[in-house]
């Protein structure tokens, strides 16, 4: 079987004889808008490749410029074959080297207190330490409360996080006890807002969306539900003190391999993210503000020098990202985040993927200012 060469090549009939064209089609044009920004040269081939397949259709061309035509259609396809091929053998690669970093070890909740001089600093810590003397212990040296108790009520304020490794503190050095983008986190919004702040990290490691919802919603409704019972027996239930009040949601990276694998579209990523959040806020409540950041891919080390798979993997990253935009655009009180502008080499670990201990912290701290001046009702900042 097959198409007879007599036979005018239409569109239907070069995608049936080309399986590799058709389904590389679908690649480009969802991504066709990303490459116009950041890919020129890549844009105007998959531009030319198409307009070539179209035009070799037009029975108002001469013959010998419909051939001519149909070459540059066929010799597109083909080039965009190779480059799909290179692209998944690169990533197949990246999946069999990769070597994974251990969790650091160390506790996934704490109390930060605001920031001041040392002296105000251990006065309010010493007041927590009496009060609640069975559940903080001061770590004077990081300006910390350590909770033993994940849900004790040193904090007056709760910050949750959702998400795979990054929230995990997977990059981070045993020493750094526990993940320092959750503490760094806390510990801003802690100095500006002049109370102390509780955090919590739920994460697993290479999770992807659904992987979240099946793992994490469990622990995270036992949590809630103890800080609720906490509230009701210390204050009659007339002060939302010690709540959860944001719930920052770390997601992608692990996401984007559905695209490869099971051709997954954005938009069913934005429903999934949507999923995942409405099921947050039944948990929490439906007042609980969600942050959604950017994940920083094309800064990473390791993709740096693995072309063409970086333009792919560069191009999915923004579409992700440009999906959450959406969603925090549709949805009320989901704000995204976009990445910090900049990274140096010390803001990566080792396996050129996750950051160091100093690239949670950078990040962390660009994502806490931009979610305290997002309280003015922006969607984007």
């Amino acid at each position: 079987m097959g198409c007879k060469k007599e036979s005018p090549i239409r569109a239907k009939n070069l995608l049936a004889c080309s399986p590799m064209f058709a389904g590389g089609m679908k690649v480009h044009i969802i991504f066709l808008p990303c490459w116009c920004q950041q890919f020129p040269p890549l844009a105007m081939f998959s531009v030319i490749q198409y307009a070539s397949l179209y035009l070799s259709t037009n029975a108002s061309l001469t013959f010998s410029l419909q051939r001519a035509l149909k070459i540059a259609a066929r010799a597109t396809a083909g080039i965009s074959a190779a480059t799909g091929g290179m692209v998944l053998w690169q990533y197949y690669k990246v999946r069999k080297d990769y070597k994974k970093l251990p969790t650091p070890d160390g506790p996934l909740f704490g109390v930060e207190f605001p920031s001041t001089s040392t002296s105000e600093f251990s006065t309010l810590a010493v007041e927590a330490d009496t009060k609640h003397s069975t559940q903080c212990q001061l770590d004077a040296k990081n300006k910390t409360v350590h909770v033993s108790n994940e849900a004790g009520d040193c904090g007056a304020e709760s910050v949750v996080f959702i998400g795979d490794s990054l929230v995990m503190g997977i990059g981070c050095l045993d020493d750094e006890k526990g993940p320092v983008f959750s503490r760094e986190f806390a510990q801003v919004l802690a100095t500006e807002r002049g109370h102390p702040v509780r955090w919590r990290s739920f994460g697993v490691d290479g999770g992807d969306l659904n992987r979240m919802k099946a793992e994490l919603l469990g622990s995270l409704r036992l949590y809630s539900d103890t800080l609720r019972r906490q509230a009701g027996r210390e204050q009659g239930n007339k002060s939302r003190q010690g709540q959860i009040s944001t719930v920052v949601i770390m997601c992608g990276l692990n996401d984007y391999k559905n695209l490869i694998v099971e051709s997954r579209l954005p938009s069913e990523f934005r429903a999934n993210l949507k999923d995942l959040i409405s099921q947050v806020r039944d948990i929490i409540g439906k007042e609980v503000r969600v942050i959604v950041p950017g994940i920083p891919v094309n800064h990473a080390p390791l993709f740096k020098k693995m072309f063409p798979f970086n333009l792919a993997l560069y191009s999915i990253a923004k579409e992700w990202d440009r999906q959450k935009q959406i969603l925090a655009q549709e949805e009320e009180n989901v704000v995204f985040i976009d990445e910090p502008p900049e990274y140096t080499p010390a803001d990566w670990a080792v396996d050129g993927v996750h950051p160091s201990a100093r690239g949670y912290k950078e990040w962390a701290n660009h994502i806490a200012c931009r979610t305290l001046s997002s309280e003015k009702n922006s969607t984007f900042v």
